[in-house]
C-alpha cells in the first residue's frame, strides 16, 4: 500500500516501484476517475482518487466531511479562465475554484511602519501557513495536541492508501514577503541590515515553536517550505543565505531530526546553488523542480536522501503521448536507482492539463517505474 512504499523511501528502503506523490487541482480529471462529484461529495471523490492512483504520499486535500463545496465558489465555464470577482479584481482558475489576492505587505505602506513592528506581538498566524491550528498565543503542548489529533483524523481517514504528512509553508524568509511584501522586505534588508537581523530572529521563534510542536506528534513526515528561489536561481547571494537563513533551518530542524521526523525542504525555482547548504542544515530530502539539476542531485545524494520531481508538467499540458513517456523515461533512467525517489509533476497538474494527458502520465510512470 501507498503509506508503507512512501515510509520505506523516505527511509530510503528499496520500494517494489517508484512511489508517487503528485499535486492535483483538477476536478474534471477527479470526476473522470472516480465517477463521483467533487463538488458534490468532496471527501468521498478524494478518497477515491487516492485509491484509484494510488498515491503515496497525499498531495491532495483531504477533506473532513463530505459536505457539499461552498455555495458561491466561483464557477468557469468550459474554456473559460479568467474572471472579475466580486471586489473587482482579476482572478484566474485554479482547481475547483479560483485564485485568490494575497495581498503580501497591503498593512504596511513605509519601512518606518515595518520598523514599527514587532512578530513578537502576533497571537494568529492567518497567513496561509498550512495549519491545522493558528492560535500563536496557545502553548508548544496544545499546539502539538491540536496538530496531532488533525493528523490522525486524516490518516485514519486515507488509512493505509497514502501517507499524510505535516506541513509548514512560512518557515522564514516567507513570513516577510507575506507580512511586508517584496518592495520594502528588499527595503528593509538593504536600509537597515541590522533591524532585519532582530525581526528575522523575532519570526524564526515563532516558527521554532511551531515546529517544536509538529515534533512532539505522530507525523512521520514534514514539509517545511520557503521559497528562496526563482527559475534563475537564488533570490539572494548564497552568502547571504549562509549568514542569515540556513544557521536558523539547523536550529528550527533540530527538534524534528531528534523525534525521528523526516524533513522534505520545498521551494520553488532553481535550488542548485544552495541544495548543499540545505541538506547541511539537516533536510532529508528536497522537491525538485524541473529547473533544477536533478542529475547533479542523484550524483551526489542518490543513497542518502530523498527527492521528490524533476517532471516538466510544461509537457503535460502542452504535448501528447509520445513526449509524456520520454519525459518520464528521462527522469526515470536518472532516479530508479535512487530508493528515494517519487515521481511529481513539478508544476502541479492543474485543470488545464488534458484528462487525457494525465492519465498517460500515470500509466507512463507505472510502467517504467516498477523495479
Amino acid at each position: 500500500m501507498g503509506y508503507d512504499r512512501a515510509l520505506k523511501a523516505i527511509s530510503l528502503e528499496e520500494t517494489d516501484r517508484i512511489p508517487c506523490w503528485e499535486f492535483i487541482s483538477h476536478p474534471e480529471f477527479e470526476k473522470s476517475v472516480t465517477q463521483i462529484n467533487p463538488y458534490k461529495y468532496p471527501q468521498k471523490s478524494a478518497l477515491k482518487l487516492l485509491e484509484k492512483l494510488d498515491l503515496d504520499l497525499c498531495g491532495i486535500s483531504i477533506p473532513l466531511s463530505d459536505e457539499p463545496a461552498k455555495a458561491g465558489m466561483m464557477h468557469f465555464e468550459k474554456g473559460e479562465s479568467l474572471k472579475l470577482n466580486a471586489s473587482g479584481h482579476h482572478v484566474v482558475r485554479w482547481g475547483a475554484g479560483a485564485t485568490w489576492r494575497w495581498n503580501w505587505g497591503e498593512g504596511f505602506t513605509s519601512l518606518e511602519q515595518v520598523l514599527e513592528f514587532d512578530p513578537a506581538e502576533l497571537k494568529y498566524d492567518d497567513g496561509y501557513a498550512q495549519l491545522p491550528c493558528n492560535d500563536l498565543s496557545l502553548s508548544v503542548e496544545e499546539l502539538a495536541e491540536k496538530y496531532n489529533q488533525h493528523y490522525h483524523k486524516v490518516q485514519d481517514l486515507v488509512g493505509k492508501r497514502s501517507m499524510i504528512m505535516g506541513a509548514y509553508y512560512k518557515t522564514l524568509f516567507m513570513w516577510f514577503l507575506m507580512t511586508f511584501g517584496w518592495n520594502l522586505t528588499i527595503k528593509l534588508i538593504l536600509q537597515q541590515p541590522n533591524e532585519f537581523e532582530k525581526m528575522l530572529d523575532k519570526f524564526a521563534l515563532l516558527s521554532q515553536k511551531i515546529l517544536k510542536a509538529w515534533s512532539l506528534t505522530d507525523v512521520r513526515l514534514i514539509y517545511s517550505h520557503d521559497d528562496v528561489c526563482t527559475a534563475r536561481g537564488p533570490t539572494f547571494k548564497p552568502e547571504f543565505c549562509r549568514k542569515y537563513f540556513f544557521p536558523w533551518y539547523k536550529r528550527l530542524w533540530e527538534p524534528l531530526k531528534k523525534a525521528g521526523i523526516r524533513v522534505m525542504f520545498v521551494s520553488d525555482g532553481n535550488i542548485d546553488l544552495i541544495s548543499d547548504d540545505i541538506f547541511e542544515a539537516g533536510a532529508d530530502g528536497i522537491f525538485v523542480e524541473h529547473y533544477t539539476n536533478l542529475e547533479r542531485l542523484v550524483e551526489k545524494y542518490g543513497d542518502s536522501k530523498f527527492f521528490l520531481g524533476g517532471i516538466d508538467g510544461r509537457i503535460l499540458i502542452l504535448k501528447g503521448k509520445k513526449e509524456i513517456w520520454t519525459e518520464v523515461e528521462r527522469v526515470t533512467e536518472l532516479a530508479k536507482d535512487c530508493p528515494g525517489y517519487f515521481y511529481c509533476d513539478s508544476s502541479h497538474i492543474t485543470y488545464n492539463v488534458p484528462i487525457e494527458n494525465v492519465l498517460e502520465y500515470f500509466r507512463a510512470c507505472r510502467k517504467l517505474g516498477r523495479r
